[in-house]
């Protein structure tokens, strides 16, 4: 409700596709290199997480991610140990909402914010003089459309390519309800108390 029927212009032709988390030829995929250095380095915990579920927890989509499960592919079948989610239902669970993308881009005084995050992707849709001539409410539809378009399909298509690599995931979900082996099999007072309550 919130960025109106306000009519966009078509952007200048500029086409490319790529998200926050996907990776193009002109991208350097961090990730990538540090696999590439040392492929053991997928294994390697930080706080008990392993850099899948940080890269996941950052907001990393399919292609950003696909180097870490190509070196380490026994991660999809490992929760995280602060959400308890495998990583698709990880992928699943993080990523701003459309409201919050809406609330993040046009202000309650109804101002365009142009140091919001997706305004950037937004932005280079269209020419400088096309963009200098949109409304704030047109600058903000433009970068909702272009959340719909992106964030929204490249989040949906992360979490169908992870069940493509694992299907075999969603059998632990029926089997299992306790944490996996970066847990000790002792019961702590956390554990305990979770047992008891029926939760996790």
């Amino acid at each position: 409700q919130m960025m109106g029927s306000s009519l966009l212009p078509s952007p200048d032709g500029n086409n490319d596709m790529s998200s926050p988390g996907v990776t193009n030829s002109n991208h350097i995929n961090a990730l990538a290199i540090v696999v590439q250095a040392d492929s053991s380095a997928v294994y390697k915990r930080h706080n008990r997480r392993l850099p899948l579920h940080i890269a996941i927890d950052a907001g990393k989509l399919y292609n950003s991610l696909q180097p870490l499960l190509d070196a380490g592919p026994e991660t999809l079948f490992v929760r995280d140990p602060e959400t308890f989610l495998y990583p698709w239902l990880h992928v699943a669970s993080v990523g701003a909402d459309r409201e919050e993308v809406a609330s993040g881009v046009l202000g309650p005084d109804g101002k365009y914010n142009s140091h919001s995050h997706w305004a950037f992707h937004a932005r280079n849709k269209y020419t400088h003089h096309v963009w200098r001539g949109l409304s704030d409410r047109q600058r903000a539809n433009a970068v909702l459309k272009q959340y719909n378009t992106l964030e929204v399909l490249e989040r949906q298509s992360t979490i169908y390519k992870l069940l493509r690599r694992a299907p075999s995931v969603m059998n632990h979900i029926h089997k299992h309800h306790k944490v996996d082996s970066f847990a000790s099999k002792k019961k702590g007072p956390i554990r305990q108390a979770r047992d008891e309550s029926g939760m996790g």
